[in-house]
């Protein structure tokens, strides 16, 4: 079978925490996580002209992204997103706006470029800005697999802009509590299995994945709950875990494994990107498939 080729959209940057600093992005994240599984992907995002542009893109090339499809804004900066630990141990993230992922441009070389995409993996947060918003919408115009990584995060959505595109996706990935937010935002009501069946019915998604950290994960399709409970290990860092699972599961579903089977490997990259630090560490298969076996 053919590997598909993919396109990430959205934003790149450096996430600066108390005690480091390192570079991301959910769309950033995934890609690097799929090239180095072997999928063809390329990201379209955004850099300032700056240092830490020049730093990022030289992080991306060193780890084997290609950057045709990185653009260089001369006027909005790189992204720099403060993230701290609250009390509970959830991360809370300070986004500043009008920087240069606000302001992906569709240009000829992405038109060239999307026409031979079989998939395209698009979030909520670069489409806050009405100039990525419009980029993302020509898109969502083309025949291809559309993958919609929600991502939410306040105050960088809202409810038009969030029906458009989960109306667009094939498959749809949140945590469960995006999921609670949208079910009663959009006023969908039931117990577990006939609230993801009306979710799924309402914006006609074929299949819904759901993370529920700690406690693993599950997969909505076509009717039917697939679920697996994680894997337990010790955390080092949990940011990118939500990625690291998307890109595992993305890599299996897309190359026609069973739900089973690519529901178990994303819950074990999951659990291994947890015990190491940063976003994007270098992925061992030999120690997933380790930690997989016990």
């Amino acid at each position: 079978m053919k590997k598909p080729n993919v396109i990430c959209f959205g934003e790149m940057l450096w996430d600066k925490m108390p005690d480091q600093i390192s570079p991301g992005g959910a769309p950033f994240n995934v890609t690097l996580n799929l090239i180095r599984m072997g999928v063809p992907t390329k990201l379209l995002s955004k850099v300032g002209n700056d240092l830490p542009g020049e730093d990022i893109l030289k992080y991306f090339k060193k780890n084997g992204g290609e950057t045709d499809l990185i653009q260089i804004d001369e006027k909005f900066p790189t992204s720099t997103v403060e993230a701290n630990w609250s009390e509970n141990n959830e991360i809370k993230y300070h986004i500043c706006e009008n920087v240069a992922w606000d302001y992906i441009q569709f240009n000829e070389t992405v038109e060239k470029v999307i026409k031979e995409t079989d998939v395209l993996v698009y979030g909520s947060l670069a489409a806050r800005n009405s100039v990525s918003c419009h980029t993302l919408e020509r898109l969502l115009e083309y025949d291809l697999k559309k993958v919609f990584d929600v991502n939410l995060r306040k105050p960088h959505y809202s409810k038009a802009l969030l029906n458009r595109l989960l109306g667009k996706a094939d498959l749809v990935k949140v945590n469960k509590e995006e999921l609670l937010i949208l079910s009663e935002m959009f006023q969908v009501s039931g117990n577990e299995i006939s609230l993801l069946n009306n979710f799924s019915k309402k914006f006609t998604i074929p299949c819904l994945c759901v993370t529920e950290g700690e406690s693993g994960a599950f997969i909505f399709h076509k009717g039917k709950k697939y679920s697996h409970p994680g894997f337990k290990v010790q955390v080092q860092d949990t940011i990118g875990c939500g990625d690291a699972f998307f890109s595992g599961f993305l890599k299996m579903f897309l190359e026609g494994k069973s739900i089973e089977e690519s529901l178990e490997f994303a819950c074990g990259i999951g659990a291994y990107l947890s015990t190491k630090r940063g976003g994007n560490p270098p992925i061992n298969f030999k120690q997933i498939n380790n930690l997989m076996k016990h």
